[in-house]
């Protein structure tokens, strides 16, 4: 790099050879330069961990990263724990991968960041509607399955009523079965 070097080698297939620990670090190159040797960002980041000053999710917030693995690719299959966890990553992009958030939901439970109000906020059009999610989870979050009826018309499987009484049996205020009284 201080001498210009033009063998044999692209600058950053030497970098890939040899380890370069010169005044620019691998990663600290791949921002300035755009880095386009024989392996691509995202193919360093899964071959190595790539720990340089910027995250592999920090990469992809930043550069938008369309290497070989989407961003939920990477996620599914690894745990992916960078510094945006998976729930902030769908608020700020969107989040088109392979899986839908609500695939993703129903898979793994998806104890993340997001209440409920990810449902009012989005509509959340996935495999299934908002009060089947309801009816299979007890969907504990901000607003009760009533107060969401009320709020957004709400024209799915159950009425407001039907809704209100199997909340009420799920909290043991009669002794009924809910899933019984749903058939």
């Amino acid at each position: 790099m201080a001498t210009g070097w033009r063998g044999g080698l692209s600058a950053d297939d030497w970098n890939i050879t040899t380890g370069w620990s010169g005044w620019l670090s691998a990663d600290d190159w791949i921002m300035a330069t755009g880095w386009s040797g024989w392996l691509s960002a995202d193919d360093l980041i899964m071959a190595t961990g790539w720990s340089g000053w910027l995250s592999a999710d920090d990469w992809i917030m930043a550069t938008g990263w369309s290497g070989g693995l989407s961003a939920d690719d990477l996620m599914m299959a690894t745990g992916w724990s960078g510094g945006l966890s998976a729930d902030v990553w769908i608020m700020t992009t969107g989040w088109s991968g392979g899986l839908s958030a609500d695939d993703l939901m129903m898979a793994t439970g998806w104890s993340c960041g997001l209440s409920a109000y990810w449902f009012m906020a989005t509509g959340w059009s996935g495999g299934l509607s908002a009060d089947d999610w309801i009816m299979a989870t007890g969907w504990s979050g901000g607003l009760s399955a009533d107060d969401w009826i009320m709020a957004t018309g709400w024209s799915g499987g159950l009425s407001a009523d039907e809704s209100r009484s199997c909340d009420q049996q799920r909290q043991g205020e009669d002794g009924s079965d809910c899933a019984a009284h749903l058939g």
